[in-house]
């Protein structure tokens, strides 16, 4: 294939995959907690490095860098104990009983099993600070801003928040690492906050695929 042919090639799946992005995140738009993910394409230094990436045996992943938005979603207000919200940035872990699968999710919506312990709508363990599965016993609990829980005006225990380590290289799997009380994070209890996609910026970017395939279909016939 000559090399305007794998530019052509190249920027039809570029646009393809951006155009899967955005189906997820418009088909996420109601899931509390979601976070988007931004399809953006980094700018090429020089014409070498083009010519590098085109030749690539995976252009999509050369051309097209996924990174998830850490635009905060709105808080709404439910009245639910076990409704908790982050407001700034970190994360609720959670783990997978069977698998002990980690996860980390701003989705807050909590409940409380048939043994006290707090977990998520797909069964999965909210984390305490000690790396244990949370556990309430009382059945009316205050939890303060900075993750506390209080049973019966008594601090028992504390929700874990973790954040992203920022790192220079872009691992396929992003470290955590926990927060301490004063970080710059509130635990809401009784709020969730709502997915972070905002419809305006997923039409752009859908207009922008559908363009781009245009302009590589034509480089292809050319």
């Amino acid at each position: 294939m000559s090399g305007v042919a794998e530019i052509g090639a190249a920027m039809l799946g570029v646009s393809q995959r951006r155009l899967e992005v955005v189906s997820q995140n418009i088909a996420n738009v109601h899931t509390p907690g979601f976070q988007a993910t931004e399809s953006v394409i980094p700018p090429l230094s020089s014409s070498h490095q083009l010519l590098n990436n085109i030749f690539h045996q995976d252009v999509t992943r050369e051309f097209l860098e996924l990174r998830s938005s850490d635009r905060e979603g709105d808080l709404t207000v439910t009245g639910r104990d076990l409704d908790l919200a982050i407001s700034g940035e970190g994360y609720f872990r959670v783990r997978h009983n069977e698998s002990g699968t980690i996860t980390h999710t701003r989705d807050g919506h909590f409940m409380r099993d048939s043994n006290g312990f707090i977990i998520d709508g797909d069964g999965r363990f909210l984390q305490n600070v000690d790396g244990r599965n949370l556990r309430i016993n009382a059945p009316d609990v205050m939890i303060r801003t900075d993750g506390t829980v209080f049973e019966n005006d008594r601090p028992v225990d504390r929700v874990a928040i973790f954040s992203k380590i920022l790192q220079q290289d872009k691992a396929l799997d992003v470290p955590f690492q926990l927060l301490a009380p004063g970080d710059e994070f509130q635990v809401r209890q009784g709020m969730i906050e709502a997915s972070n996609v905002v419809m305006a910026d997923q039409m752009i970017t859908m207009m922008e695929a559908v363009r781009q395939a245009e302009i590589g279909s034509r480089v292809l016939q050319t």
